[in-house]
């Protein structure tokens, strides 16, 4: 995972299938810690005041829990006192009453005593408790501590250098300033170090208290509750403790989250401090010291073509005490078609904002005459404000990106003449609200801010919101329902005012340009806006329908965005703090009329190895999902259409809810919010979503809560059961031989029905027949989109003759009788001929998922013989139990003329509708498969679309003209025979089938009727078995003797094998004496040549000299080359022969070395392999004897064994001659 993204995905609705974009976890707190932003500088030091009061509490709280003890025992001493007082033992001198005063006052006695000794052990706590506490503050506050004071010594240091830095006069050397870059540079790389680390510990210390705090609170309540659970308060005290231990089972869980997400905290600090290394890293190049270089020419020079951008700028100013110009740093920006600066607010504890001045009205040029370097001039008709830049490339991708967004406005004001942008651009704002405005008291401060200002093309009079007017006006609301709620999500950054910014997004507006609203929340932008919008999905590619539009609340909020809330008075007030929070978080991306509808804390597991804490926020439309874990930042936006159901289950320690989507399933764990009501609600939206008249916000509340009020009702009832459960025990166990209530305590209250009986026909066999009837395990509202939706094809591509070669798509047309209809041609392929076949649909009867009645007919066609005829399908749809679908399919044939032969065609057709009938069902399932088993009614809708209909009376009149004159498809008459083939093999197989099946239920029937014929059947079957069984035996012994036979045979007459390609040293005996014998038969060959040479020896001829001068012959002698050979030519050569000879001996010496070696080892392997082989065959051998021989050895009766044949007796004399062999193996 890089600084900036992980791999989660969502959903691209522009494509055809399901693609997947990624989104990104955002380090927000490390980016803006590199940039020093005054967002990152105020959240620091607002955190630093809170540890400080952490601090202080955690030393407080220490210190009274160490004082409980001492104080119980003073409350135990003193009511100890007050019970001895209670009954004087004098009390029974005879004055009272003993029987029944004196009781009531002993009761009373023992009664106190036990309810005092239960409050006070409540109020003991373990000594552990306190020494975590006292841990944090001694080490981990104090390791902060330490960090805080090494930031706070490199920020010192790193803005006086940047102070000294920038006011580097013009005339200094290149070189020296070039100098004074880098060191520059070594302190902001130190600086940033420490800022990171700042931020990490920061992080770590929060998750460590978050943890310890959970803990406290767990410990307090740990073994004391059993003391409470039985009074008036002990359904309060069990609520409190399941809460307090699902909390403990967030912090367990979200624990172990930020734990998987440690390493990539670390990747991404050092991905965040390297780029930012990269980026201050000065230039080497003493030319971007220079200032006397500069002209247009250089500040063009840059490939900039952002139109956005954002950083600091030193800005010059005076102060009333000195006419001496300062220069104070600012954080300024560019995007929007305005200009404007954040400022640190004079506490450093939150960030202001000055006006923001439309770039049209913005003069902008670079000042060379200024004594500091970098400087441009911003110029507008009322002020001139000159700016520093810390750097060459800083000044030119200023003034470039000014350029950039004039042109940019320029352009878009050319293309549209009411562009906003260019309206924009074109004024001078005032900061959004009041109390945001800078209270900087420089002179140029004052002057960028403004508290009205008249706009410059409209005349306008433009001021800035109120908080505090507006939370005086509505201060019941806020006091009651919004104060408490604020900040229940946990932004990037808090500073002072993050929750008036929060509660500002209920007062104005939401903006693109960054305001100090966002600046106190997310930092110098809104950074998840800025990934987000990558994987917005595109909402003007998809459908109209999917996309529902409240225009009432979207009046409304137009109307009253000026003035305050605009809440309507139906919208539930706890609802209001929840959607002003996703309104401060998502700004811009809400979209109008949208209202929070549903909102849930979770850890969402985005995959299988992370898990993300935040909270969901759902609307008409929309889910909006923020998520935050160890500073790690993600903003998801989801359309409602795309989800499909939601299931959940309850745990111990929370609900689990999975949400089926398009894409796959979301897990969440709920631990506070009810995971059943969650359920309900958005199932109730996601059924709304797909509803042929879909409900708007309105309606949505009112269901919501009568949903809220059921759950309530339920919860009331299951209170009072469980409090009656005991009771009931007690009854039952003392009314012995009564009833048992527990049935009637448990059983539920019967419904309340409508009166109204509802008739649903489903046979229509009088005027159609029945192809078949089928179940089918999905809902009827899903097979009916699935068949005659919008991008359904089922129907229409299914032909009783023929192909379909395109897809029709046309809108239902309406009639006054109240039935949807439809007519269109489409184009078949038949017989290598394309034909136009009609196709109309009408829908009878429809009632929303449980009853549904529509016919479907193709026109028209004619055989060879009969009459011309259309096909009509009748389907019945009709819901059974468990969302089931009980599918009738009817079928007709429409004759235009009576002929003899139309029964003929008739049966003919009826084949062929069954054969389709299968494929029918084929594709059917096929569907099913790809919906799944999850929201099966709104992912069919989505997969198969809605059924559009039109009221356009033109669009009638022409279905009416392609009615009037249907096409005829012509079948031949060898399409009839091959089906009349196919439907007599078919009866034939049929009645094979039956016939089969008759033989068997006979069989079946004559084995249930035999009685005592069954009993002797049994009987002669294990006789026959263990026949069987002793005919093996015998047999088996048999074939033993016979293969031990066969083996001695094979083993006396068979050949061994050898491995081919290998010479052996029996091989080279064969081969010496082939060779003698060659050798033999050459000499007789050559006799005569040799005869001529026995003569030039004896005829001392120069054969002779050349014998005796030879090295060949003469090997052991020295050769005289100089009398032998007369010329150095050829002596050279006989030299070189010499030499060859002599390498031939050397290798002949080594190959018979070799040879040497290889016979002895060859020698060994042989003695090897005789010594293994001796060894098998002597097991052999004993294993013949033992398990074979022996048993047909039988002595006679003199005790002789009698001969067994020639094959055992040689196999036994073979065996005996192995052992001995085997014996005298080592005298080899």
């Amino acid at each position: 995972m890089n600084s900036d993204s992980d791999a989660f995905t969502t959903y691209d609705p522009k494509k055809a299938n399901p693609q997947y974009k990624q989104f990104k976890l955002i380090s927000v707190n490390f980016k803006e810690a590199a940039l020093d932003s005054p967002s990152f500088r105020a959240g620091i030091n607002h955190l630093d005041n809170q540890i400080s009061k952490i601090e202080r509490w955690l030393l407080a709280l220490v210190s009274s829990v160490k004082k409980i003890p001492k104080y119980a025992k003073e409350l135990q001493t003193y009511c100890n006192s007050f019970l001895e007082h209670l009954v004087p033992s004098f009390l029974q001198d005879g004055l009272i009453d003993q029987e029944y005063t004196m009781q009531s006052l002993q009761t009373t006695l023992q009664g106190l005593k036990a309810l005092w000794s239960i409050n006070l052990s409540a109020l003991n706590v373990n000594s552990y408790i306190i020494d975590n506490l006292n841990l944090i503050v001694s080490k981990n506050v104090s390791q902060y501590k330490e960090i805080r004071k090494n930031f706070d010594v490199y920020q010192e240091k790193h803005d006086r250098y940047l102070e000294l830095y920038l006011a580097t006069p013009k005339t200094k050397d290149a070189a020296s300033i070039m100098e004074d870059a880098k060191e520059f540079f070594q302190v902001r790389k130190d600086y940033i170090h420490a800022s990171l680390d700042l931020v990490v510990e920061v992080a770590t210390l929060g998750n460590l208290l978050d943890k310890v705090l959970v803990g406290l609170s767990s410990d307090l309540w740990k073994n004391k509750r059993s003391a409470f659970t039985s009074g008036s308060n002990a359904s309060f005290i069990k609520e409190s403790w399941l809460k307090i231990n699902r909390i403990r089972g967030w912090c367990d869980s979200y624990s172990l989250a930020i734990e998987k997400l440690g390493g990539d905290m670390v990747l991404a600090r050092n991905q965040v401090e390297e780029s930012s290394t990269h980026q201050f890293q000065p230039s080497s190049d003493p030319n971007q010291y220079k200032s006397s270089l500069i002209n247009q020419k250089m500040l063009d020079s840059i490939d900039e073509r952002g139109v956005e951008k954002h950083g600091y700028l030193f800005m010059k100013t005076w102060t009333e005490r000195s006419s001496k110009p300062i220069w104070v740093r600012r954080w300024a920006f560019i995007k929007g078609g305005v200009f404007g600066l954040l400022v640190l607010s004079p506490s450093k504890t939150f960030v202001q904002e000055t006006d923001k001045i439309g770039i049209l009205l913005c003069n902008v040029r670079y000042t060379p005459n200024e004594d500091r370097r970098f400087c441009f001039e911003l110029k507008t008709s009322d002020l001139t404000v000159v700016f520093q830049a810390e750097t060459l490339i800083e000044l030119k991708s200023w003034l470039k990106v000014f350029q950039n967004e004039r042109n940019q406005i320029l352009q878009s004001a050319r293309e549209n003449s009411d562009s906003d942008l260019f309206n924009i651009a074109s004024g001078r704002y005032p900061p959004i609200v009041t109390e945001f405005s800078s209270t900087l008291q420089t002179t140029m401060d004052r002057e960028l801010t403004s508290s009205r200002i008249a706009h410059h093309s409209t005349g306008q009079i433009i001021t800035p919101s109120n908080l505090a007017k507006h939370i005086e006006k509505n201060d019941k609301l806020f006091s009651k329902y919004v104060y408490s709620q604020i900040l229940q999500i946990k932004p990037p950054f808090i500073t002072d005012t993050t929750k008036s910014s929060i509660l500002s997004y209920s007062l104005v507006k939401p903006t693109h340009v960054p305001t100090a609203l966002t600046a106190n929340m997310w930092g110098s932008v809104n950074w998840g806006i800025y990934y987000l919008h990558s994987a917005i999905q595109d909402e003007k590619a998809m459908e109209p329908y999917l996309i529902q539009e409240d225009t009432e609340l979207i009046q409304q909020q137009q109307q009253r965005r000026d003035g305050g809330l605009f809440y309507p008075n139906y919208y539930p007030k706890e609802l209001i703090p929840l959607d002003i929070q996703m309104r401060a978080l998502f700004e811009t991306v809400i979209q109008p009329g949208e209202y929070c509808l549903i909102s849930y804390r979770c850890i969402w597991s985005a995959n299988s190895k992370q898990e993300l804490s935040g909270r969901c926020f759902i609307t008409l439309n929309h889910a909006y999902f923020y998520m935050q874990a160890l500073g790690f930042v993600t903003l998801f936006k989801g359309y409602v259409g795309n989800m499909i159901s939601v299931e959940y289950k309850l745990q111990k320690q929370f609900d689990l809810v999975k949400m089926y989507t398009i894409a796959g399933v979301i897990k969440m764990k709920l631990f506070l919010d009810d995971g059943k009501a969650m359920k309900l609600k958005v199932n109730y939206l996601i059924d709304n979503k797909v509803s042929d008249k879909p409900k708007l916000t309105r309606e949505i509340l009112q269901a919501f809560n009568k949903i809220d009020e059921q759950l309530e009702k339920e919860k009331i009832q299951q209170e009072q059961y469980d409090s009656n459960e005991v009771e009931e025990k007690d009854l039952s166990s003392q009314l012995t031989g009564a009833p048992n209530l527990t049935g009637i305590l448990k059983s539920s209250s019967l419904v309340k029905a409508s009166s109204k009986t509802t008739s649903y026909r489903t046979d229509f066999t009088k005027d159609y027949r029945l192809i078949k009837e089928r179940r089918y395990a999905v809902p009827p509202k899903a097979i009916f989109h699935a068949l005659l939706g919008d991008n359904s094809t089922i129907l229409n591509e299914q032909l009783s003759f023929g192909r379909v070669e395109s897809i029709i798509k046309k809108p239902w047309i309406s009639t006054p009788e109240g039935v949807l209809k439809r007519t269109f041609n489409t184009i078949a392929a038949y017989n290598k001929k394309r034909w136009v076949v009609q196709i109309s649909q009408a829908i009878d009867e429809l009632h929303d998922d449980e009853y549904y009645v529509f016919s479907h007919t193709r026109s028209n066609f004619k055989f060879l013989i009969g009459s011309v005829f259309n096909v009509e399908y009748k389907f019945v749809m009709l819901r059974t139990a468990g969302d089931q679908t009980r599918l009738y399919s009817y079928v007709r044939r429409n004759y235009f003329g009576t002929l003899i032969f139309n029964p003929f065609v008739d049966w003919i057709s009826q084949t062929v509708a069954a054969n389709r009938d299968f494929h029918f069902n084929d594709l059917l399932k096929s569907s099913f498969r790809e919906l799944g088993t999850h929201g099966t009614v709104v992912k069919s809708i989505y997969i198969y679309g809605k059924l559009s209909h039109t009221d356009d009376s033109e669009e009638e009149k022409d279905e009416e003209q392609i009615a009037k004159n249907p096409p005829i498809m012509r079948v031949s008459f060898f399409y009839v025979i091959k089906v009349f083939t196919k439907r007599v093999m078919f009866r034939i197989i049929n009645f094979l089938l039956q016939l089969i099946q008759i033989i068997i239920n006979a069989g079946v029937l004559l084995f249930r009727s035999l009685r005592m014929q069954t009993v002797l059947l049994l009987i002669i079957f294990v006789s026959a078995v263990f026949n069987l069984f002793l005919m093996g035996k015998t047999t088996q012994s048999y074939w033993s003797v016979r293969r031990a036979n066969n083996i001695a045979y094979e083993l006396l007459t068979n050949d061994p094998l050898m491995l081919q390609r290998a010479i052996y040293l029996k091989d080279t005996e064969e081969l010496l004496e082939r060779g003698k014998h060659d050798f033999y038969t050459r000499i007789k060959e050559v006799t005569p040549n040799l005869n001529h040479l026995n003569q030039l020896q004896n005829s001392k001829s120069c054969f002779e000299t050349f014998k005796n001068n030879s090295f060949v012959i003469n090997y052991k002698d020295s050769t005289d080359w100089d009398n032998v050979y007369g010329d150095d030519e050829t002596r050279n050569v006989a030299k070189d022969l010499k030499k060859a000879h002599q390498d031939v001996g050397i290798r002949r010496h080594k190959l018979m070395v070799e040879l040497e070696i290889l016979s002895l080892i060859e020698e060994l392997i042989a003695k090897a392999e005789w010594r293994n082989w001796l060894m098998s065959e002597v097991q052999r051998c004993d294993y013949v004897e033992s398990t074979i021989v022996s048993r047909l050895v039988y002595p006679n009766e003199e005790g002789e064994v009698e001969s067994l044949g020639d094959g055992i007796d040689s196999l036994l004399d073979y065996c005996q001659n192995c052992k001995e062999e085997f014996n005298n193996i080592d005298l080899i």
